[in-house]
């Protein structure tokens, strides 16, 4: 073998050792492994195959003595480098774009059982932020759910919690109601229920929410109203529905205290403060106790047919006196001799006869004891009454208080020889809670705040009078109020 030979022998096996830089050692293989014991399946996998591609390629180098297989297998290693590393780099943009995913919006639905019989049920829906969901008030009308009978079903696109209201479209509605994951409804409860069988279940054992509210009438209205509200419904128009007489003083109303959570009591003029039917039992009897600073009533409350107020104790028996001895005898006095008899007294001449007296001048005649309260009333000069004359309403016994409407009885007459001054007599047996005076009807319709201090108490001669200057206040129907206040004339 000549010089050449061996120089080309030494080169073909030189280049065969290093066609990767150096040769893998055991050390390097170690780490090679465990370096794919730490990374995923799909990564050990391309690895394996990667590790595949370059020992035939090493194969390759070997058997071949060119230097551009020499290129070749070491672009071979680049290219296995770079699949490996956008291998791991796909991974982790993979785990990134999972964890930045934007919620989506699903399609929601509610159910509702229409144990209320309406003839239309609609949903009205909103999200969180306020949006609407369903349409505008009072939503859009719900399907009825297949096979099943009086259930009604609607969709829309939301993610996460949100509310509705089921309605009639006519006035008849549900509260506010917040639907989780229980979507399930019926009537006017807002309960959320997980199934229809769920909801039919509750309704074969419902919970009753309908009481009997009392009213006890002490100040002797003629007329006795509930209005009763809740959320975003009530059950009429102010000043509301009149309340059914029961006895005596008593009147009832049944509201159903899921729906209707306050009430005021009154009788279009005078009223209750705000009361709230929160906790209260059925029977439960507000009795009206006394005046605020806003001449609203307060109210006490019990339960009808209870006592109102607390029995005394009984008094403690008082333990029976001890016995006295009985007092000694006493001894019989010495009997008195009989006194000397007594000469008779000596006849009186008779007295002089007396003269007669003068005669007495006869007393001036007693007027009669007025038998009437006389009330005068006078409005500014030059105000005029129109469209209706002055009227006096008054509130206390109620088989004699005057009734509040535009034509009643109580209307007050010109004063003769007077433009301004009106008067009513009103009965001796009337026993005064509150006095109002009013003029005009309707819109123009103007009266005075309740007059319930310095009352009549016997009959005479009283005067209403009114500060016109002072502020004028608004009732809750929506009438000016002037300040009056009345005494003796």
């Amino acid at each position: 073998m000549n010089k050449k030979s061996l120089i080309s022998l030494f080169l073909v096996g030189f280049l065969g050792g290093c066609s990767f830089g150096y040769p893998m050692t055991s050390e390097t293989s170690s780490s090679n492994s465990s370096t794919s014991n730490d990374s995923t399946s799909k990564v050990e996998e391309s690895t394996n195959k990667t590790s595949s591609v370059s020992s035939s390629s090493n194969k390759n180098s070997s058997s071949n003595l060119s230097s551009s297989n020499v290129n070749s297998s070491s672009s071979s290693s680049s290219s296995n480098s770079s699949s490996s590393s956008s291998s791991s780099s796909s991974s982790s943009s993979s785990s990134s774009s999972s964890s930045s995913t934007p919620d989506v919006q699903v399609d929601a639905s509610v159910y509702y059982y229409n144990s209320n019989g309406w003839s239309t049920v609609n949903c009205y829906a909103w999200d969180a932020n306020g949006a609407t969901l369903n349409g505008s008030w009072p939503g859009s009308a719900m399907t009825p759910v297949e096979g099943r009978a009086n259930w009604y079903q609607a969709s829309f696109n939301n993610s996460g919690t949100y509310n509705v209201i089921f309605t009639d479209g006519n006035g008849a509605q549900t509260r506010d109601i917040t639907v989780n994951e229980n979507i399930y409804f019926y009537g006017n409860s807002t309960t959320g229920y997980s199934s229809f069988e769920a909801v039919e279940e509750a309704l074969s054992t419902p919970v009753e929410t309908e009481y009997t509210i009392y009213f006890n009438n002490t100040e002797g209205w003629s007329v006795v109203n509930c209005y009763a509200w809740g959320d975003n419904v009530t059950n009429s128009a102010w000043p509301g529905v009149a309340m059914e007489h029961v006895e005596g003083n008593y009147y009832s109303v049944t509201l159903d205290v899921a729906v209707y959570t306050n009430v005021i009591f009154n009788n279009g003029m005078a009223q209750t403060i705000d009361l709230s039917l929160v906790d209260v039992e059925d029977e439960t009897v507000f009795t009206l106790d006394s005046l605020n600073s806003e001449g609203k009533w307060t109210c006490t409350v019990s339960v009808y047919g209870e006592e109102v107020e607390d029995p005394t104790d009984p008094e403690e028996p008082v333990d029976p006196e001890e016995p006295t001895d009985p007092e000694e005898p006493v001894d019989p006095e010495e009997p008195v001799d009989p006194e000397d008899p007594v000469d008779p007294e000596e006849p009186t001449d008779p007295e002089e006869p007396v003269d007669p007296e003068d005669p007495v001048d006869p007393e001036d005649p007693v007027e009669p004891e007025q038998t009437t309260y006389h009330i005068e009333f006078s409005l500014p000069t030059g105000w005029n009454p129109a469209p209706k004359n002055p009227r006096l309403y008054y509130w206390g016994s109620s088989s004699n208080a005057i009734s509040w409407t535009a034509d009643g009885a109580s209307n007050m007459t010109l004063k003769e020889g007077t433009t301004n001054t009106y008067y009513i007599e009103i009965d001796a047996s009337v026993q005064f809670s509150g006095i109002i005076v009013a003029f005009g009807q309707g819109s123009d319709l103007k009266q005075s705040i309740d007059i319930t201090t310095n009352l009549p108490t016997k009959p005479g001669n009283y005067v209403v009078t009114v500060d016109w200057n002072a502020n004028w206040e608004q009732n809750p129907g929506g009438t000016w109020c002037f300040v009056a206040s009345i005494s003796e004339l």
